[in-house]
């Protein structure tokens, strides 16, 4: 049996939220963004990194923003997520949201592949990702 891994040992990055989108999904992502935004600084919840990507880049094949959510503190970074979550629940609408964990890599465990294709979550209909990327 494996032991088990505690998220405040394995997750020293914080969370990656992103919300992938096709052209015809453009305002509404944007729109989504710019509400996440006011969201996270009227809560306080730090975060770094919001870029929007009007073409594909790296694993994702479709347009997306993206958002870290910073590990600052391990207590608040779990309340933080539970809020984001059903924040972007009750909120994203029709588009597709990705929340993943920037883990640490060992031999057996984490890094981008395993963060994009086993620990995420997905709200919305999943997208086919280019995993090769992290080979």
């Amino acid at each position: 049996m494996t032991d088990s891994r505690h998220p405040s040992d394995w997750i020293p990055d914080g969370y990656d939220v992103h919300v992938v989108y096709t052209d015809a999904e453009r305002a509404a992502a944007h729109e989504l963004y710019q509400r996440f935004i006011a969201y996270l600084d009227a809560e306080d919840i730090p975060y770094v990194r919001p870029i929007l990507f009007e073409d594909p880049v790296g694993p994702w094949p479709t347009s997306m923003w993206q958002i870290l959510l910073r590990n600052e503190d391990s207590v608040a970074i779990e309340r933080d997520l539970g809020r984001c979550v059903a924040w972007m629940m009750i909120n994203r609408g029709a588009l597709s949201v990705m929340i993943h964990p920037n883990t640490t890599r060992d031999e057996e465990f984490g890094g981008g592949h395993a963060d994009h294709s086993q620990y995420m979550l997905w709200m919305g209909s999943p997208q086919r990702l280019k995993l090769k990327i992290f080979s």
